[in-house]
């Protein structure tokens, strides 16, 4: 499989044409633009500008609800109850967005609108894993037991990395067939919390389904958290996105000087990992925002270090201050 040398905004925007996303209703908007721009360069997609960004989630909502593979590009959402309303009528729409750019605004922001609405959530480590994960949130999110919104977080727009991408037929036979119009079904705007539980746990089972006839085809797999040295670990720092590759690097630095240490990389916030195995360990968790925390210290004890452009000086000096 031939790669290529693509930015964040451009794997994302291919992410979506593979899936065969037709729709693309666009606010302008910081980063999110250029994924629009570049989605919009590759041709076969309807990408058209809105004057709000309700307005945008609204067409969203309509384009999903006539049977189109609907995607959304953002960087900045003011419209929570719009994307309440997404999850509420259970629509499959793919949403990517530039949420964690450091010196941008606070992260967190965006993301903890997208998750407390009940929208699944994700966080790519690199390019190819954003290209992929997009792909496979269709696939989930299309899924009868499933039907619900996924939001994609991304790091940076300009980004550039290697990107294998697989053939448009490939994904064509991986994805189901393009949703029927919902026009005639009747859509509950408030649906039992149980209901959604009960989604989001059927994600997760998805998930893992997915992720093992991924990595055969594809060699490349994801799952929700990805365990790095942790077993023997009696130190571990979680994060999430691209700073993980930072952190493998100290990681390998400090295993090589005897240091028992680890990573946990989070790469979906909604469904959440199962982390049960780190208690008992010493754990800090790193990121650019308090969000990640405050997820993981429902489940184990941590501590928190928020850092906005961490680099692998900042968690040599993180895996120094826990030691005992």
């Amino acid at each position: 499989m031939k790669q290529s040398l693509l930015s964040s905004a451009e794997s994302a925007a291919q992410g979506a044409k593979l899936s065969g996303a037709d729709s693309v209703p666009h606010y302008p908007q910081p980063f999110a633009t250029e994924i629009a721009k570049k989605l919009e360069a590759l041709g076969g997609v309807d990408v058209f500008d809105l004057p709000s960004q309700s307005d945008a989630l609204n067409a969203a909502i309509g384009c999903a609800i006539s049977g189109r593979r609907t995607f959304l590009a953002t960087s900045f959402v003011n419209g929570l109850g719009d994307i309440f309303r997404i999850v509420q009528m259970r629509l499959p729409i793919v949403a990517v967005d530039v949420s964690r750019a450091p010196g941008f605004f606070k992260p967190e922001r965006n993301l903890a609108g997208f998750l407390e609405a009940g929208w699944l959530a994700f966080v790519p480590e690199s390019n190819q894993e954003l290209v992929d994960t997009i792909i496979r949130c269709y696939r989930i999110c299309e899924d009868s037991k499933v039907m619900l919104p996924a939001v994609v977080s991304m790091d940076h727009a300009d980004f550039y990395e290697p990107v294998a991408l697989p053939s448009e037929q490939i994904i064509k036979n991986f994805l189901p067939k393009q949703l029927k119009a919902m026009g005639k079904k009747p859509v509950s705007y408030a649906p039992k919390e149980q209901n959604i539980k009960h989604a989001v746990e059927a994600a997760a089972k998805l998930h893992a389904k997915i992720n093992e006839s991924w990595g055969k085809k594809f060699r490349r797999a994801y799952a929700l958290a990805e365990h790095y040295m942790t077993e023997d670990a009696e130190r571990v720092i979680v994060t999430a996105g691209m700073h993980a590759t930072t952190t493998k690097a100290v990681v390998n630095v400090l295993r090589k000087q005897g240091e028992r240490v680890g990573l946990l990389r989070i790469a979906s916030l909604n469904p959440f990992p199962d982390i049960s195995s780190l208690a008992g360990k010493n754990i800090a968790v790193v990121d650019s925002s308090q969000l990640l925390y405050n997820e993981v210290a429902k489940r184990v004890k941590c501590s928190s270090f928020v850092l906005h452009s961490p680099s692998e000086k900042d968690f040599m000096n993180v895996f120094n201050s826990m030691k005992k």
